[in-house]
This record gives C-alpha cells, sequence and structure tokens, in this order.
C-alpha cells in the first residue's frame, strides 16, 4: 500500500499556527491539490484535532459534502465515539498505524493519504510506514506554531527529491520518497 504523507507548510516549516488555526494561510491551490490526490487515491486519515478543524472549515464555507465527497475519511483518536460518526465515509478508530493500513488494504485500497496533524505524521513515519512526502510551501512566515512532526520524539528521516511542481504564482509542491 502506496502512503503518502501530504502536508502544508510555511517557509519556516510550521503546518499551523496553533491547534486551532484555521488554515486559510495555505492558498487555494494547495487545497485543491489536497482535494485532487485524497480523491484519487480514496482514503485520508486524520487526527482527531486536524478532522475537527476541517469540519469547523467546510462548516464555515457551507460544503459539508465536499468533506467526504470520494473519499473515505478514517480519523485516529484514543476515545473512538460512535456519536461522533457525521456520515458513513468518516470512520474513527484507536487502533495502531500499522492496523489501520492493514484493514484498509484488506478493503481493497491500494493507497492512503496521510492528512495530519504533528501527531499522526509522527506515528507513521517513526514506524516507517510513510513511502513520500508531500510539502506544500507556502509563502509565509509564521514565525512560532506546530511543526510537521512532534518536536519531542526523535526521528532521523532521509529523503531524496522526486519532483518540485509549482502550483500558483509563489507556491511549490516538494515531492520527496522517504529512503528505508
Amino acid at each position: 500500500m502506496k502512503v503518502i504523507l501530504f502536508c502544508s507548510i510555511s517557509i519556516d516549516g510550521k503546518i499551523a499556527r496553533n491547534v486551532n488555526d484555521d488554515l486559510w494561510w495555505t492558498g487555494r491551490a494547495d487545497k485543491k491539490m489536497f482535494a485532487e490526490l485524497s480523491r484519487k487515491i480514496g482514503v485520508v486519515i486524520f487526527g482527531r484535532r486536524t478532522y475537527d478543524q476541517m469540519l469547523l472549515i467546510y462548516r464555515r464555507l457551507g460544503r459539508m459534502d465536499r468533506l467526504t465527497k470520494n473519499r473515505l475519511i478514517k480519523v485516529m483518536t484514543r476515545k473512538v465515539k460512535s456519536s461522533r460518526f457525521v456520515e458513513e465515509q468518516v470512520e474513527f478508530t484507536n487502533n495502531s498505524p500499522k492496523d489501520v493500513l492493514r484493514e484498509l488494504e484488506d478493503r481493497g485500497f491500494g493507497g492512503v493519504v496521510i492528512g495530519g496533524g504533528a501527531q499522526i505524521n509522527c506515528l507513521f513515519l517513526k514506524q516507517d510506514l510513510v513511502d513520500e512526502i508531500w510539502l506544500s510551501l507556502a509563502p509565509v512566515l509564521l514565525g512560532k506554531g506546530l511543526d510537521l512532526v512532534v518536536s519531542d520524539r526523535f526521528l532521523d528521516k532521509r529523503m531524496k527529491l522526486l519532483k518540485i511542481e509549482k502550483i500558483d504564482a509563489d507556491g511549490v509542491i516538494l515531492k520527496y520518497r522517504v529512503l528505508k
């Protein structure tokens, strides 16, 4: 199963200002790229806080139908509550990353997009489950905020640059293969 970690980052390497960031600084082309990739692959994995932020954004836009359109969303959380289900295309799990991937593969999915946040990114990277990292580099400095991975955990991952793709006048996607 191919696992792509997709993350929007500022020039100074932040994925958000804080846990409640609305992510408007990332730009339209970035959001479009994520939507296209996750719909093409068919599954996106979020942590609970990232999923909650996505819900707020889509509700504010009045476009809840687009959040789950043509993709399954798996939400990794310590506390699974069935009352939190929004649609049949959203599933909550407290299983390990390996078990989540195995279950998705058993259901016929050939890949998955990891949509964050920092804890989920770290879990998958630490267990060597990520094949590629796509970084959408936004032309903004945030100064302080959340890092790509939880910074209290040691990671030493080497990458090979696959492609640099310009997505709009000022933004690029950096595509890396994770060396194992």
